[in-house]
């Protein structure tokens, strides 16, 4: 071992330093995108180089480890930050489908664009025209009849190629990008841009402003690209993959701060990592929601270039809503072009912000972090405005042009108004923050709201589904004791008329003493029942008479059950309350005093769980034995099957015993059947918990209602569709006994019985 042992640490060791040295490998899942910075490298061949660690250095390895994880994260988001506007502003996505987008416009123009359609569309609008000189419109009658005669004069022109303003290679948003570009490269500082080339030149501008330099400033605390030397010795490095080149670089062109950084990783390259990851976050975010709102605008440019079809070839000759469709769909087309433009212009401000912010940077690097994160977020901000912005726009020149056309006057068009066919274009759609929280209080309290949720009144309101259960509850109390309790508040008063009742039947069935402990547990039982609380336990206690102690050792045990109940995820609630009754009651069984008010909490909720399941129901001797049976070894597939019998299914080769002879499971056998092994496993519950109360001391009488609880929790699951596991099961004490387990005695059982309807 002295001499094995030592070799497969250090043979771990090697392929743990080797394993992440290959970090280094260019990232096969980004390479694709081939996104370079200004030296011509590769963001997806970018390394972190540090010390590595090894056996002797363990410190160093866990460091260099959580830095490689959050390295890895960070040039997925960097990388994709700066690939999708580049990618969005190429239109490389754009010429994918404008062929067939060219050719459906195409064919509905020859569908749409007939000499009948035109005629048609024609002679309606010279109606309005007549109409308007009958009523003596003469202004608006001369606008109309120019309207049509640009409509006719443009629409052959633009009907005899439909789109090739949007999608040519020269079209409005090819244009407007163009555009856009040139003013972001001269924002840069050049000042004959080539928009061919501008484009690629930004895509490498942003690879350095938002990766070369945030990793040198967080490998090595400061912007090595500052001394010439450093640049080319970090650049070969990279592109050679070679870590060890890189720190051996640093230090050969004199930087000895930027090779102690890498030879020596620290907690505070952790957090920069981490800050600088929030930062990318926010580059990814507002890299995507540029794009999205580049595409959308170009798609929308699409959809009413498609809409200027209908509009080219009848809409614009028919006075009103029509003219007006017309209009925007044209107005659209030049106000993608001017969002194209903006937007990038929008991009190049932002990238030559924080290009100079990261240059400017030097040894500030929490600075620069929390700075350009907090630039990212106004970005996407202001982005989000400036769109709005631009719809206003494009809702106000449409509405102006369609102002002008409707009112007969150009000069009329600049006071305030809607023309026909805007709607509520020009108004604003966004929602104010108090309008939002009157919309959200309105969707909690809609009806509609309450039956999605199965009932649930105000279901955004906060503990809504426990507050409608506790209703529930409380319905369900009031329908078992009379419809005079449905007006009760559940107040100290009305639950210590409650726990009076509890008491009630300890001392008629139990023979308990009016004030005394078991009665107390009965009283909590029926307080907590009736949608109390365990803090109002002792109150409701307290009310109806009982003393201090005994009042405070009776919450105190519901208190208990209903903090282990959180555990027993049974469908039913009073079978939960006696599982976690029993576990309390068997937590303390070597401990003196173990007996006392956990096992009359035991018999109150075992009491409560058969109140629930009380019976009643008289099946043949045989049907009896088929049950008696079942319990004697309970499965689940035998429950399945008869409650796919009581659903209508084919019984099978099911069958019991009758006196006539061996006879199928009817419907009603099934049903009757199954409600009689529920009513029955409550009472062997209730029957084994007074056996054990009789004598807690004998160990045989605690496994025999252990094994019948965990019988009746079985039970509850399967008939409820789930499966039987250890968190609704009784787990065994630290006594063990391997005899065979007791049986109930008879006259346990008929006391059990004979109880049923007291």
């Amino acid at each position: 071992m002295l001499v094995i042992f030592p070799g497969f640490i250090v043979a771990l060791g090697t392929a743990q330093t080797s394993a992440l040295t290959a970090v280094a490998a260019p990232n096969s899942a980004l390479s694709w995108m081939d996104i370079k910075d200004t030296s011509g490298v590769q963001l997806s061949s970018y390394l972190f180089a540090t010390n590595r660690g090894g056996v002797f250095n363990p410190g160093n390895t866990v460091l260099s480890l959580l830095i490689s994880v959050l390295f890895a994260i960070w040039l997925v988001l960097v990388t994709t930050g700066v690939w999708l506007p580049s990618q969005t502003f190429d239109f490389g996505w754009l010429n994918m489908f404008s062929a067939p987008l060219r050719g459906v416009a195409t064919n509905l123009t020859a569908q749409i664009a007939t000499p009948l359609m035109m005629a048609t569309a024609a002679a309606i609008g010279a109606f309005f025209v007549g109409w308007f000189i009958v009523r003596g419109y003469h202004a608006k009658a001369v606008m109309q009849v120019l309207t049509m005669v640009v409509a006719a004069i443009l629409g052959p022109l633009f009907l005899a190629a439909p789109l090739a303003e949007v999608l040519s290679s020269d079209g409005l948003l090819v244009q407007g990008r163009d555009l856009g570009i040139s003013v972001a490269a001269g924002l840069n500082g050049n000042n004959n841009p080539n928009p061919s080339q501008t484009m690629a030149q930004m895509q490498a501008d942003m690879a350095t402003n938002f990766g070369r330099y945030p990793l040198q400033v967080w490998n090595f605390n400061h912007i090595v690209d500052n001394q010439p030397s450093c640049k080319a010795a970090w650049t070969a490095g990279v592109m050679a993959g070679d870590e060890d080149r890189v720190k051996d670089g640093m230090k050969s062109c004199g930087d000895s701060a930027a090779y102690s950084a890498a030879n020596n990783p620290s907690v505070g390259q952790i957090g920069a990592g981490i800050l600088l990851l929030f930062s990318a976050g926010m580059l990814l975010l507002f890299g995507a929601y540029l794009s999205v709102k580049v595409v959308w605008a170009a798609l929308d440019t699409i959809y009413y270039g498609f809409a200027a079809i209908f509009g080219f070839a009848a809409g614009a000759f028919v006075y009103g809503v029509t003219q007006t469709f017309t209009v925007r769909s044209v107005v659209h087309g030049f106000v993608a072009a001017a969002r194209m433009a903006i937007f990038i212009m929008f991009l190049g401000i932002y990238e030559l912000f924080l290009g100079s912010l990261f240059q400017q940077a030097r040894g500030q690097v929490m600075a620069v972090f929390v700075i350009g994160a907090l630039v990212e977020i106004v970005a996407i901000l202001q982005a989000r405005r400036l769109s709005r912005g631009l719809d206003s726009s494009n809702d106000w020149i449409s509405n102006r042009f369609a102002m002008a056309i409707q009112s007969g006057n150009a000069k009329s068009s600049g006071g305030g108004g809607t023309a026909l066919g805007m709607g509520q274009a020009s108004s604003r759609n966004a929602m104010s923050g108090l309008a939002m929280f009157a919309a959200a209080s309105t969707i909690s309290g809609s009806p509609i709201t309450a039956w999605a949720t199965g009932g649930i009144r105000d279901a955004l309101m906060p503990n809504a589904f426990a507050k409608s259960r506790a209703d529930k509850l409380g319905w369900a109390i009031a329908g078992e004791f009379g419809e005079e309790m449905q007006n009760i508040h559940y107040d100290r008063r009305a639950l210590g008329e409650f726990a009076e009742r509890g008491s009630g039947r300890a001392v008629r069935i139990h023979g308990a003493q009016p004030r005394g402990q078991l009665a107390a547990a009965f009283a909590a039982e029926q307080a907590m029942a009736s949608g109390g609380a365990p803090t109002s336990t002792y109150a409701a206690l307290r009310k109806s008479g009982f003393g201090h102690n005994i009042a405070l050792r009776a919450s105190s045990v519901q208190s208990d059950i209903t903090e282990l109940l959180k555990a027993d995820p049974l469908p039913s609630e009073h079978l939960a309350r006696v599982v976690a009754a029993s576990r309390l009651f068997e937590q303390d069984y070597e401990h003196p005093g173990w007996s006392g008010p956990k096992l009359d909490g035991l018999r109150a909720a075992a009491y409560k769980f058969r109140r629930n399941n009380p019976g009643g129901v008289n099946l043949p001797r045989g049907l009896v034995e088929e049950g008696e049976r079942f319990l004697a070894n309970p499965t689940q597939q035998y429950i399945h099957t008869l409650q796919k019998i009581a659903q209508g299914g084919d019984p099978g080769a099911s069958t019991w015993m009758h006196r006539d002879g061996v006879r199928p499971f009817s419907k009603r056998d099934a049903e009757r059947l199954e409600k009689w092994i529920t009513n029955e496993s409550a009472l062997r519950v209730q029957a084994a918990t007074d056996w054990v109360a009789d004598n807690p001391t004998d160990f045989q009488r605690i496994r025999r209602l252990r094994e019948e609880i965990n019988v009746a929790s079985d039970i509850n699951n399967w008939q409820n569709g789930k499966a039987s596991t250890g968190q609704t099961a009784v787990a065994p004490p630290h006594v063990s006994d391997t005899r065979p387990l007791a049986e109930i005695p008879a006259d346990f059982i008929r006391a059990a019985q004979e109880r049923r309807m007291t």
